[in-house]
């Protein structure tokens, strides 16, 4: 697939997406495109606009905690989203609801079988299938614009892809193509985005798609800090409830790593 391909693919879904939608051949990251946009807006004082960004390819692609999130050309799905503004208790409910809206997104595809890895993972049977970077600005100590990153693998073959991780091709899904999946995927976050700040709403959305049963066993790290202890679900604002040595503990950051 070239740039142009990807553009035209776009381009036949254009009503349903954001007004302003930039499609790069190449980029860095489409986070750090985006941040760049934000940061040029509140220099000036100004809010951004809502965007997508859509990239062929990133040659510096990046997962949560800084990890590298390989984004070959024409292989994936390599999206963020700028929103204006968010209020706290929006950014809580946030990562919830997106990773929901694209697991239940790609439920077709896979028969069902995608699922959330705590926090926001998309895995199949264990394997990342995709992942969610939301980061934050804030302007002046109030809430500033958030930037929401999402990649999917799309048609990676075995050997292209990481340990650990799978793809749509892989999995045996009947491939969409990337522009039709791309704008899925974010027409499937922005149905979401009225229900933010709305804990109930986001922890019934995501608890159901959870990989993780009352009952698992599971290990998080929370920076440098590593707690073991059994699942115990998820508390009302969806942090992972995990019963301990010393007693049950609420996990509101970190990853699950096993």
């Amino acid at each position: 697939m070239d740039h142009r391909t990807l553009v035209e693919e776009m381009a036949r879904h254009r009503r349903a997406l954001p007004e302003n939608v930039v499609v790069f051949e190449r980029v860095d990251s489409t986070n750090l495109a985006a941040r760049r946009i934000a940061e040029e807006y509140t220099r000036d004082d100004a809010t951004p606009p809502r965007a997508l960004l859509v990239a062929l390819a990133q040659e510096q692609g990046r997962g949560r905690h800084g990890r590298i999130w390989k984004s070959p050309v024409g292989l994936g799905v390599y999206a963020t989203l700028v929103l204006p503004r968010a209020s706290g208790e929006e950014r809580v409910t946030l990562p919830l609801l997106v990773a929901a809206a694209l697991c239940r997104a790609l439920q077709g595809y896979l028969g069902g079988r995608c699922r959330l890895k705590w926090p926001n993972d998309l895995v199949v049977d264990g394997a990342k299938l995709g992942g969610i970077l939301i980061e934050s600005q804030v302007r002046g100590g109030e809430d500033g614009p958030l930037i929401v990153g999402f990649g999917v693998n799309h048609g990676h073959r075995p050997h292209e892809l990481p340990p650990g991780a799978t793809s749509l091709r892989v999995e045996g899904a009947a491939l969409p193509p990337l522009g039709a999946l791309a704008w899925e995927l974010t027409a499937a976050v922005l149905g979401e985005l009225e229900r933010a700040g709305d804990s109930a709403y986001a922890v019934a959305q995501y608890a159901p798609l959870s990989a993780h049963r009352v009952g698992d066993r599971l290990r998080c790290q929370m920076g440098g800090e590593r707690l073991e202890g059994v699942f115990a679900g998820f508390d009302p604002r969806g942090f992972l409830r995990l019963r301990a040595q010393d007693g049950e503990r609420l996990v509101s950051a970190g990853e699950v790593i096993g």
